[in-house]
């Protein structure tokens, strides 16, 4: 969610153009949709804690290597991974409602699953711009090796997180 805030930084910070700006954008949500598409199937295979927890770490880590960018193609290289790792990460979660609690507790559930992205725009408004600021023209890439570490954060949750009783 904070990626429209990083963007004149690192329009400027890397001498990209409008139309490339517009592809980084798009390459993530291209990652995106695939993962929408198949990270059900890959739940269900392979689990949901293990989808989830192997797709916070490829989050984390294309969010630092997008902040190591010298270059357009290799940004939006890591865009695309990125939209992988949200993809397969968010889809799984919002199953985990159902699968997780009784029926009357399943839309509580999801909302706060849901929450999360609101919480996650809030909360890159609030770090973000700070970040941008205090680093000057590297700002941008402070940006999203924070973003990186706080995916990161979230693998470690993900890993402990349990199954609510009752």
């Amino acid at each position: 969610m904070a990626y429209t805030i990083i963007l004149p930084a690192m329009k400027d910070g890397l001498k990209l153009d409008y139309t490339q700006l517009g592809l980084l954008g798009t390459g993530n949500f291209v990652g995106y949709l695939i993962m929408a598409i198949i990270g059900r199937f890959l739940a269900a295979r392979f689990g949901t804690r293990i989808v989830i927890t192997l797709a916070l770490a490829l989050l984390g880590v294309t969010l630092m290597l997008t902040g190591l960018a010298q270059s357009f193609g290799f940004a939006l290289s890591m865009r695309f991974l990125t939209g992988l790792g949200n993809g397969a990460a968010y889809f799984p979660a919002m199953a985990l409602g159902s699968a997780w609690f009784a029926m009357k507790r399943r839309g509580f559930a999801a909302g706060i699953v849901s929450g999360g992205i609101g919480a996650g725009t809030l909360i890159s408004g609030l770090i973000v711009p700070p970040i941008l600021s205090s680093y000057g023209i590297d700002g941008w890439r402070n940006a999203w090796f924070t973003l990186g570490g706080i995916s990161f954060a979230g693998m470690l949750a993900s890993l402990f997180l349990k199954k609510p009783t009752a």
